[in-house]
């Protein structure tokens, strides 16, 4: 154990950083901890076999002496293409011949390198948490000279907790999303008959061809002789795939049965003897999660293996009362035409470095799962379309007004700062004073900067307005700037730019009973 000692003498609250799980007392950890599948023996298999790899902690904070926060986490060298594909993978696949350690830096990350993002928080103690625990994993990212900090696939259970952290330099960017299936069905006959025809037509003809070859399945809780054949095929599934996450040892596939007897299946389907495909699954409380799964590709296309296998797991799930079944990542085409439902999963992460944090940041956004997935893409223009209704306020409408008095306060300052030069035409000649005279006027500096004031406030309005609405709203710059410029320059307007000005008024007004219509009719 490493041990740090109290935060704060006046916090109450203190810390350890535990270097194995089996220092931590399974009862504890399960008081805290959330009961899901991966939970303690799941994490002490990954510790026991990815050795080689990664290096692991589990940090604990204490009110006193009651645990009101326990998470793992573990080093790695992390490289920031993982979930790219496509010509921009070849292309940094092509560099890392060359250069090895392109674009991969050594990370702290909180979570497991095989599942997704969990912790366990007293939920009372969330506020008070986050930016205490920071400090501790700022102090274990340095001894371990870790220059990016992140926390890998939290759900939106988390958002409360790890969304303070953005204030302090933090990048929140979309990850893979997980996928879920709800199994409320009697058999799988009436799971077809909730699908789209388009779907439920095709799979019926590739499952037809299927039953014509006499594949047998199993389930069992460890692999016994089968380990060889089936981490053939997972390595032959692994190379299949563009995108490639961690390389999973034999050790984990021997030692997880015997780990978590209790929620392993191994899903093994047989042609003539030869194991053909393979599944391994944590079944708990009702929950089927699906982990690890590899194909015999000299058959896989030919009998249709992918459906087939999730075909005799959802029956297997219909007899078993599993009620939830948690597909893979990756693969999301197949998926989504089987309605599994997709929930996001965001990546926290922030470079020790503030210059190269900012690098950092454009670099997550470039590199983020939905830019190379069109599924992933849409799935996330779905959510924000969502979260955009579910979101505006009247807020937005103030703060559109406010980019509006801006920005004709700084087209004012301009046009003051013009006229304070007295000079009415620029010719080669006279550039270099006109230069000097008006980069010395205060009024064009202030400008300037409500300008660049107004460029951040309009960002913010269109992170969360359409520009359809946002741009039109904005322009009551058209009314304003000229009631100002007749205020104060004594600007003359005629009647045809009154009535310009009326219409402009007119088509805002429409825009805005537009809005509040769909509005209305957003469920």
């Amino acid at each position: 154990m490493y041990h740090i000692g109290a935060m704060n003498d006046d916090s109450g609250f203190s810390h350890k950083i535990y270097q194995s799980i089996r220092e931590i007392p399974e009862e504890q950890w399960n008081k805290i901890f959330p009961p899901i599948s991966e939970g303690y023996n799941f994490l002490k298999t990954i510790e026991e076999t990815f050795f080689n790899e990664y290096k692991f902690y589990y940090i604990a904070l204490y009110k006193e002496k009651e645990i009101v926060y326990l998470a793992p986490f573990f080093i790695a060298e992390y490289s920031l293409d993982t979930s790219i594909k496509g010509p921009l993978k070849a292309l940094t696949t092509g560099i890392k011949k060359w250069i090895p350690k392109f674009l991969t830096l050594r990370v702290l990350i909180s979570g497991s390198p095989t599942s997704l993002g969990n912790a366990g928080i007293k939920t009372e103690y969330t506020k008070e948490l986050t930016p205490l625990f920071n400090q501790t994993v700022e102090t274990l990212a340095q001894k371990e000279r870790a220059g990016i900090i992140g926390f890998k696939d939290f759900g939106e259970e988390y958002t409360d907790f790890l969304d303070v952290l953005r204030p302090i330099g933090y990048h929140k960017v979309r990850s893979f999303p997980s996928v879920r299936l709800k199994i409320q069905f009697k058999s799988f006959d009436e799971y077809l008959g909730s699908l789209s025809k388009p779907t439920r037509k095709g799979l019926k003809k590739k499952l037809r061809k299927t039953d014509e070859i006499p594949i047998e399945m199993k389930v069992q809780g460890s692999l016994g002789p089968w380990l060889d054949q089936a981490y053939e095929l997972y390595w032959q599934t692994v190379n299949k795939s563009e995108i490639q996450f961690e390389i999973v040892p034999k050790e984990f596939f021997e030692r997880v049965g015997s780990n978590c007897s209790k929620k392993t299946r191994f899903f093994l389907w047989f042609l003539d003897g030869k194991l053909i495909a393979f599944d391994l699954c944590l079944a708990y409380n009702g929950t089927l999660v699906d982990k690890y799964i590899g194909f015999d590709y000299e058959v896989a296309y030919q009998y249709h293996l992918y459906f087939l296998t999730f075909r005799d797991i959802v029956r297997w799930c219909i007899s078993n009362g599993v009620t939830t079944y948690e597909g893979g990542a990756l693969n999301y085409e197949p998926k989504k035409n089987l309605d599994f439902v997709f929930s996001p999963q965001y990546i926290y992460c922030r470079h020790l470095n503030p210059v190269l944090n900012i690098f950092l940041g454009l670099l997550t956004r470039l590199l983020k799962p939905e830019n190379f997935d069109p599924v992933i893409k849409l799935m996330y223009q779905d959510l924000r379309t969502l979260e955009k209704k579910k979101d505006f306020s009247w807020s937005v409408y103030w703060l559109i007004l406010l980019t509006v008095v801006i920005q004709s306060l700084s087209e004012l300052l301009f046009k003051k700062a013009a006229i304070a030069t007295n000079m009415h035409v620029i010719t080669f000649a006279n550039l270099g004073l006109y230069v000097h005279q008006i980069s010395s006027n205060v009024e064009l500096w202030a400008g300037f900067m409500f300008y660049v004031l107004n460029f951040f406030i309009w960002i913010t309005v269109l992170s969360k307005a359409d520009l359809s609405f946002a741009f039109p709203i904005g322009s009551i710059t058209y009314i304003l700037i000229p009631l100002l410029s007749v205020i104060f320059l004594h600007e003359q307007t005629n009647f045809l730019q009154w009535m310009g000005i009326l219409l402009i008024t007119i088509g805002i007004s429409l825009v805005i009973q537009s809005n509040n219509r769909k509005e209305k009719q957003c469920p």
